[in-house]
């Protein structure tokens, strides 16, 4: 408890990573070349629903990798409670990965592609599979403490995660500072911690957590 059971408390990428953990495979993907991207499921087409807090950033999106918590069927196809995740996030807590060779390519679950050269690919398939065995350790046997490798494997990972993924080129990329001009309106506030707008009704970023 205490101070221990909150020490990641203001890690987001961390943080959304475990989300990606707890709702995989609820994972969108968008197309961030479209000035107002498209937004597509395994299913098939979906829309940020209006509710949604990123549903008014849908066209600075900083990454093409989304979770969301619910999917519902009204005019069009909604999803509700959706974040953008990095990909490194998807990687190691999704699906199956497997590495393609020829293509230089790394697949979740045979569907969602991402492109990575096979050096890489191999040696982020090899940090998933010793995670895998070192939870499936934990879960048999809790009070097993960490070997020296399973500690260095567990750095690794914060460390990719915290490796956030810049924000995509392209007429929808936000300029720096966050969101895109025509987004800001009088009394928003930069965050002066990772750079996003955020609402003038607003006294916390929901980016990164940091309060005004």
């Amino acid at each position: 408890g205490g101070d221990e059971s909150n020490r990641n408390s203001d890690n987001i990428p961390l943080l959304k990573a475990v989300i990606t953990a707890g709702l995989y495979p609820n994972i969108i993907v968008a197309d961030l070349s479209k000035k107002v991207p498209k937004l597509s499921t395994r299913a098939g087409e979906v829309f940020l629903h209006p509710a949604c807090l990123d549903a008014t950033q849908e066209a600075s999106l900083d990454s093409k990798m989304l979770v969301y918590h619910e999917m519902v069927k009204t005019a069009k196809v909604y999803v509700r409670d959706a974040t953008t995740i990095s990909p490194y996030a998807l990687l190691l807590f999704g699906g199956a990965i497997k590495v393609q060779h020829r293509s230089s390519r790394i697949t979740v679950d045979g569907w969602l592609g991402l492109d990575a050269a096979p050096k890489t690919a191999v040696l982020v398939k090899q940090l998933r599979e010793h995670l895998d065995r070192m939870l499936l350790r934990k879960i048999d046997n809790p009070n097993e403490k960490m070997s020296e490798l399973d500690t260095r494997v567990v750095s690794s990972i914060a460390l990719l995660l915290e490796t956030e993924p810049a924000p995509a080129k392209g007429a929808n990329a936000a300029p720096p500072g966050g969101a895109a001009k025509s987004d800001v309106k009088p009394g928003d506030w930069p965050c002066p911690q990772c750079g996003h707008n955020v609402f003038a009704s607003k006294r916390e970023c929901f980016k990164c957590g940091f309060r005004k």
